[in-house]
């Protein structure tokens, strides 16, 4: 007569308890890493989403006098396109990680800068990638010299976009010259 053996295990093994740990941290592990990823993105777009206001706010200060002396980060901070924007606290303009955004007019007076400090030299360059002509970085300061009403490279492709179709040129030329410009 055979026997049989009856399964009488209750329960779950020490090895099915081990990989499903090692599952829930993998799954973890990436959704941190893609939080970090999507809020180290949202901080640049919102720094640079400010840089472009207090780029605003220079021009708009700099149509009323002969040159940059006075236009410094209260002078920025006080104008109404800032104090809208809810990225001012005090006299202070914040970036997206509310590091303080400094405006400083050059000795001279023919220029101004705008500066930040970032959290680390990869999201500088990231930053600089918006306005390739003007601005650079020293280590993960971010600095934009506007001098003379000077556009980025970004706002004279725009501008020579919507100038096309007013003279009668095709607006197709302009993005491929703008591209070797850059390179």
């Amino acid at each position: 007569m055979l026997k049989t053996f009856k399964n009488s295990q209750r329960g779950i093994s020490l090895l099915e308890v081990m990989l499903s740990l090692s599952i829930i941290a993998i799954v973890l592990v990436m959704a941190t890493r893609y939080f970090f990823v999507a809020s180290n993105s949202q901080n640049i777009n919102k720094t640079r989403a400010v840089i472009g206001l207090v780029i605003s706010a220079v021009h708009n200060l700099k149509a009323t006098q002969a040159d940059y002396m006075g236009i410094d980060t209260a002078a920025v901070a006080g104008t109404d396109t800032l104090m809208k924007s809810g990225d001012v606290t005090g006299a202070d303009i914040k970036n997206g990680w509310a590091s303080n955004i400094v405006v400083t007019p050059a000795n001279d007076s023919g220029s101004v800068t705008i500066s930040t400090d970032l959290p680390s030299p990869n999201d500088c360059n990231m930053l600089v990638t918006g306005y390739p002509e003007a601005a650079s970085c020293a280590g993960s300061t971010f600095n934009l010299v506007i001098k003379n009403n000077a556009i980025t490279a970004a706002k004279a492709a725009e501008a020579m976009e919507e100038a096309a179709p007013s003279t009668g040129e095709a607006s197709a030329p302009a993005a491929p010259s703008m591209e070797k410009a850059n390179s």
